[in-house]
């Protein structure tokens, strides 16, 4: 077979087949960062370095604690690594070209590769090991915000408006954005499990690339035989309450975790990036109790057409991001999170939820954010000097008083903010206009009332499903739980609970458990009182010597009085039906 020559320095695709192997454009420098031999765990290396040498300690009870040398922190952090280009699918097992072919490195057309060696390691590849260890309780540990530095760019999830800094110091003019990177960190825990591989340029997962890594190459001669698809996730996936754990960690049974990075070779524009400086600041947090929770009401209409209603996911095509800056945090000062979308408020309205800082009660931003075109259409503002940023006059009978640069009204803080239409152009082709503030409003229903603004926000809780969305973070409301154990054929929690001496238990984000009863082929509970905005987690079904936990599809945030119903599916995983 003739051998066809290659001369580019510069990243690319990978493809091949078994009767002859062609590949497209692939860089020269493509770097490894696995062990010797494909199969062997990251664990196999030890190495003293102080990069290496961090042990984390998760406190469920207090918050949690990182050991790093003399500094107590939350974070995992490098600084200014130089990052190279590799190719993985999955962090574990890494490749780069062995350059000297036939005497003339600049020839890749071998396409031989060979795996990393140990003098590789935090060289051409960044590998950062640490063990976490917690109390006696089950503890989750989820990321509370990022921030991914690769030469001038930088990576935090951010969906940050970007405003004139010259004669209106006020003026939106656009959003962040940034060039393409095949940036990828791993989290490796166990050899035999797969790892968890990130793509930090992605805000959601639907924007996370997939790259045709090298997955596998011939013993004897090194050539590439085989690539497979290299999949990630955002990190949105694992923000406090909104998503799953990062780690869960056991009682005090210690986790040895593994942080690799690199650039993937195959990958966008990893040429533009090759050789720069890379540095990781992830915030994990285990506890929240500095936290409160924010709704966001959907009571929107529209600018021309009040029978235009519910429009900010009226196509299915927006979420609700908040945007705030981070007063608590060492890391980047303006942190972006995706709202959950919740469940209905009393009126009918869509409402969703996310957590912020109780120090933060101004500098925030509500934004309606396209899937589509990953783009902001519109902002809710709460900041200084807010009114001034209008374009022009609002239009509608909706606008009750001066929008509010503060969530803290009369010494309250405010948890709960309505938006009630937008600011006045159907239709624009100017960004400034395009995000000048939408219209609405903290505490709302005492603003459209005439009352004082420092009273109950929207509502006082009430009972049953009818509640209202409750203003006071300390506020108590109670709740119901049907969870149906049979459906989909399920039946094995039924026998257990009635054969084997098992309790089903739901769980909640802080650890309680609250004990159900069984009615037929549903477990109960009914008006059971808790704090607001507690969120539910997963089911747990214990007896005297053992315990098994169903997981949800979804956490739950109770931000009212309100009965739920759910189900056991064929995965056995419950998930809402109301």
């Amino acid at each position: 077979m003739k051998k066809e020559k290659y001369v580019s320095k510069h990243c690319g695709n990978v493809s091949h087949s078994f009767k002859g192997i062609s590949y497209s454009y692939i860089s020269l420098f493509l770097v490894v960062m696995v062990l010797v031999g494909t199969t062997v765990s990251w664990f196999t290396i030890k190495d003293n370095a102080n990069i290496n040498s961090n042990i984390m300690n998760f406190n469920s009870g207090t918050g949690l604690r990182v050991n790093d040398g003399e500094d107590i922190t939350n974070h995992i952090k490098v600084d200014n690594f130089k990052i190279d280009e590799a190719s993985s699918v999955d962090g574990r097992n890494l490749f780069f070209p062995n350059n000297n072919v036939d005497g003339d490195s600049n020839l890749t057309y071998s396409l031989q590769y060979r795996d990393a060696t140990v003098g590789d390691k935090n060289q051409r590849f960044l590998y950062k090991d640490f063990t976490v260890s917690a109390d006696s309780k089950e503890t989750n540990v989820y990321v509370k915000s990022y921030t991914i530095k690769v030469g001038n760019e930088t990576f935090n999830g951010s969906t940050q408006i970007l405003f004139e800094d010259k004669n209106n110091p006020l003026k939106p003019t656009g959003i962040v954005t940034h060039d393409a990177c095949p940036i990828r960190i791993a989290f490796i825990t166990d050899s035999q499990d797969k790892p968890t591989v990130f793509d930090p340029t992605a805000l959601v997962d639907r924007y996370a690339k997939t790259y045709p890594a090298i997955s596998s190459t011939a013993l004897d001669t090194g050539l590439v035989i085989n690539t497979e698809n290299s999949t990630s996730i955002s990190f949105s996936d694992y923000y406090y309450a909104v998503g799953k754990p990062i780690f869960t960690l056991e009682g005090t049974t210690p986790k040895k975790v593994t942080m690799v990075a690199w650039l993937e070779g195959t990958g966008d524009n990893c040429d533009k990036y090759a050789g720069k400086d890379l540095s990781i600041d992830i915030e994990l947090e285990s506890n929240f109790k500095d936290m409160e929770w924010i709704t966001f009401v959907d009571d929107t209409v529209g600018d021309n057409d009040p029978s235009v209603t519910h429009w900010i996911n009226k196509d299915k095509d927006c979420i609700v991001t908040m945007t705030y800056k981070d007063i608590t945090t060492t890391g980047s000062p303006y942190r972006t999170v995706i709202m959950q979308e919740n469940d209905k408020d009393a009126k009918g309205n869509p409402t969703w939820v996310a957590p912020i800082p109780e120090k933060v009660v101004t500098d925030i931003t509500f934004n309606r954010y396209s899937l589509n075109d990953e783009m902001i259409y519109n902002a809710w503002y709460t900041r200084k000097d807010v009114e001034t940023m209008w374009a022009k006059k609002l239009n509608t009978d909706r606008k009750k008083a001066p929008l509010q640069e503060s969530r803290e009204i009369n010494g309250t803080r405010k948890t709960v903010y309505t938006a009630l239409g937008g600011n006045g152009y159907s239709t624009t082709e100017d960004i400034s206009e395009r995000l000048s503030p939408c219209l609405g409003y903290w505490d709302y229903e005492n603003i459209s009332s005439g009352g004082s603004s420092s009273g109950g926000g929207s509502g006082s809780g009430g009972s049953g499903s009818g509640g209202g969305i409750v203003e006071d973070p300390n506020a108590k409301i109670k709740i119901g739980i049907d969870f149906n154990i049979t459906a989909n054929n399920k039946n094995w929690i039924k026998s257990n609970i009635n054969d084997n001496g098992y309790t089903m238990y739901a769980k909640f984000i802080d650890g309680t458990l609250v004990p159900m009863e069984l009615d037929n082929d549903v477990c109960k509970i009914n008006n059971y009182e808790m704090k607001v905005n507690s969120i539910l987690t997963n089911f747990v079904l214990k007896s005297k010597s053992d315990t098994k936990t169903i997981r949800i599809d979804q956490n739950v945030i109770f931000n009212r009085s309100m009965n739920i119903a759910m189900e056991i599916s064929n995965d056995d995983v419950a998930h809402r039906t109301n």
